[in-house]
């Protein structure tokens, strides 16, 4: 019998030819196969187990004054482990919104973003930091927990980004509300752009424009993605290919919109980061990221975590990308957290 393909009607109104069309149906049956596994309790207990050891490591090695993002993962992740209500989550929460409240969506310290001489002071909004890191504020709305004001003021600030550049087939958001970086497109950031749109779309807080906007932020993915390497540059104006970090960023936001092409491109890039794993801390970020597109790596990847734990895995730091930085645990415990969201939502699913 053939497998159903569940948007094999939308693909008529597609102006797609036949090899490409047949790829996509041949991916999104992949998809729909993925929501047919079934968790032991074993798993879920290894998991919790996970989870609970990253959160007091990254809790042994904060220094006091984190970044907004810390704070927002560490929200997310012992609202996981207490509740949204635990006086746990509450405790990130409201070192979060203090943040945000100081020096708004960004480090809190000078940066020069790409490395060219301009600095962008500490107050600077950075598009990547409202779409993806503070995505936990809405799962607090939704949780009842954090006002509706905090996440309008997240999507005033996010309407005030410009675009990237004047190119014609989509739009790119800047990476940052400064002028400074208006200097081409960072493909990671773009895509999280219309992922965070998607979740507004949920939450009824997405309107007209911003809908929009959405389709034409997918047009320019779509156009940027070089099927030959099965990548994407990092930035327009350096031709080097995106690290697995980014790129598996990158597959994980466009696997959480309903389009039938950007799930084709996530599943290739998932894939291809799969087969090709490099070791080191920076890496795994986006190795545990891509557990939510395909958990069969699960077992594998939870592994090595537990390896870094006891200080005993061959993963290597990368730079910034240090283990014992608490930043990098929590945001690897972020990722994994949202797989067990992922399974609850699965097991919930099978009852019905």
């Amino acid at each position: 019998m053939k497998p159903y393909c569940p948007f094999q009607n939308v693909f008529k109104n597609l102006k797609l030819d036949s090899k490409l069309l047949r790829q996509i149906l041949f991916y999104i049956t992949i998809v729909s196969s993925y929501s047919s596994f079934s968790q032991s309790k074993s798993d879920f207990k290894s998991l919790d187990s996970l989870i609970l050891r990253l959160n007091n490591h990254s809790k042994k090695t904060e220094t006091g004054n984190e970044t907004v993002q810390y704070y927002a993962a560490m929200f997310y992740t012992n609202a996981t482990i207490y509740g949204y209500n635990s006086k746990e989550a509450k405790h990130y929460l409201i070192k979060c919104e203090a943040k945000i409240d100081s020096f708004g969506y960004g480090l809190g310290f000078a940066w020069d973003a790409f490395q060219d001489g301009t600095i962008n002071d500490k107050t600077t909004n950075y598009s990547i930091t409202i779409t993806e890191h503070m995505l936990p504020l809405i799962y607090g709305y939704e949780n009842k927990v954090v006002h509706k004001r905090r996440i309008l003021h997240m999507i005033d600030a996010f309407k005030k980004f410009p675009l990237a550049d004047t190119m014609k087939q989509g739009d790119c958001i800047a990476y940052s509300d400064h002028a400074n970086d208006i200097v081409g497109c960072v493909h990671n950031t773009n895509i999280s752009c219309a992922k965070f749109i998607e979740r507004l779309k949920k939450s009824g807080l997405a309107d007209k424009s911003l809908k929009k906007l959405q389709e034409r932020i997918i047009q320019r993915e779509i156009n940027s993605f070089l099927e030959k390497d099965t990548s994407y540059y990092y930035w327009d104006k350096d031709s080097i290919l995106c690290d697995q970090n980014h790129l598996s960023s990158t597959a994980l936001q466009m696997f959480d919109i309903p389009n039938p092409i950007l799930k084709r491109i996530a599943l290739l890039l998932n894939e291809k980061i799969h087969k090709h794993k490099e070791k080191n801390v920076k890496s795994l970020i986006g190795q545990c990221a891509i557990l939510s597109i395909d958990d069969k790596h699960y077992e594998e990847m939870y592994k090595v975590v537990n390896e870094l734990l006891d200080k005993r895995s061959d993963y290597l730091d990368f730079d910034d990308y240090r283990f014992d930085n608490p930043m990098v645990s929590a945001s690897i415990n972020y990722y994994f957290c949202l797989l067990r969201e992922k399974w609850v939502k699965e097991i919930k699913k099978q009852k019905l």
